[in-house]
């Protein structure tokens, strides 16, 4: 169900640009539009932060489970005009699980990821594909449903990121960021499953 969730994301970040790229092609190839479009793919590094939401894709074991939100920050550079690479760092607060007949599992996602985004299009709309590898820390709260003693545990390991986002440049400089990925940890922490949809204001140097 989340990934479908996360698909229908993807497809309609890239189709809702279609019109304004189909429009872009369709027009004269004036030096001005040329000397725009340097601009939004020039060599330099970006930052961009914003809020999230987590689409959880727990195991169906648990009976009970709730989405998340969270922030959203990455730093990164634009090293070709169709290649980029960023840290990207992720916090989800509150998922909620819980199995049958045990205590409610509240937990906060701590993730971090080295992504390669690949830009085929150029111009003020720019859709874009990514891949990152990284980590993901779990730290969860147990709680029972009536009075008692909680406890807390740290989990971490390994994950990988994939997805897809459009990148809506308002000046030479600031743009908006929307992306939807999917997040596949394994080792420890492979039951954490999720999907992430992002937004966010960016800032090109």
């Amino acid at each position: 169900m989340v990934r479908r969730s996360v698909l229908s994301l993807v497809l309609l970040l890239w189709v809702a640009t279609g019109p304004a790229l189909a429009d872009g092609h369709e027009e004269p190839a004036a030096a001005t539009q040329s000397s725009e479009r340097g601009v939004f793919e020039r060599e330099t590094m970006y930052i961009i932060g914003g809020g999230a939401w987590g689409f959880e894709d727990f195991p169906d074991a648990y009976r009970r489970t709730d989405d998340a939100v969270g922030l959203n920050a990455s730093v990164g550079g634009r090293m070709l005009e169709h290649f980029a690479v960023e840290a990207q760092f992720e916090w989800f607060h509150d998922f909620r699980l819980q199995r049958p007949g045990s205590v409610t599992r509240s937990a906060d996602t701590y993730s971090m990821f080295a992504n390669l985004k690949a830009y085929p299009l150029k111009g003020r709309i720019q859709p874009y594909g990514l891949f990152g590898i990284g980590g993901l820390i779990v730290n969860s709260l147990y709680f029972p449903d009536l009075q008692g003693t909680s406890s807390n545990e740290i989990q971490s390991g390994f994950a990988i990121r994939a997805g897809a986002g459009v990148e809506v440049y308002v000046s030479d400089h600031w743009f908006i960021s929307l992306e939807g990925s999917y997040v596949r940890p394994i080792q420890t922490v492979s039951e954490f499953d999720h999907g992430s949809a992002k937004w966010g204001i960016g800032y090109r140097f």
